[in-house]
């Protein structure tokens, strides 16, 4: 799924002048991704307003039944070029009003279509699951080669999950070994 970058709504653009970038699909089933490029003193100053204003102009617009996917998938990307304090990233993200806002913090990118499209896989999409579990799977089939044959001897075969005394057997002949050496 790609997003390309649309006009973003003259009374926004002059509100956040340069500021504000707009991105949505082209599947019929619509998502608004909006960013807000700024440090972390103007998204704690202007947060709030900023998505009252993205409700305001763009959410309530959507009132007919085959707008409702639309209207419920609105996201809100704050790009800061600091650090944002945990406790106001948490508030924002943690806010449900509108929209699902989400925090890119130490953001030193410049906004294109291919930084936008990967911060949306990023945090909302995760269409590149799919390819990191093929990468992952390789791994996973690799046989194991212990670095020590000597402990490897000494772990049982079968399961021990919640048989304290065989586990602590297995402790204890470990450290043992580990003295030895």
């Amino acid at each position: 799924m790609t997003f390309s970058k649309i006009e973003v709504d003259t009374e926004i653009s002059e509100l956040y002048p340069g500021n504000v970038f707009h991105y949505k699909n082209e599947q019929p089933w619509k998502i608004n991704v909006f960013f807000l490029l700024a440090d972390s003193n103007y998204i704690q100053d202007t947060w709030q307003k900023f998505s009252s204003s993205i409700s305001a102009v763009y959410q309530s617009s959507l009132t007919s039944r085959k707008d409702e996917f639309e209207r419920w998938n609105f996201y809100i990307i704050y790009l800061s070029a600091n650090k944002v304090p945990k406790d106001l990233k948490n508030k924002i993200e943690n806010d449900k009003f509108s929209s699902r806002k989400i925090i890119e913090d130490n953001f030193t990118a410049e906004v294109n279509n291919d930084i936008a499209n990967n911060l949306i896989i990023k945090h909302i999409t995760n269409s590149d699951l799919v390819e990191i579990v093929e990468k992952t799977k390789e791994n996973y089939f690799k046989e194991y080669v212990p670095l020590d044959q000597n402990l490897w001897v000494e772990l049982p075969q079968e399961s021990i999950l919640g048989d304290k005394k065989q586990q602590q057997s297995i402790v204890d002949k470990l450290k043992s070994l580990l003295n030895e050496n």
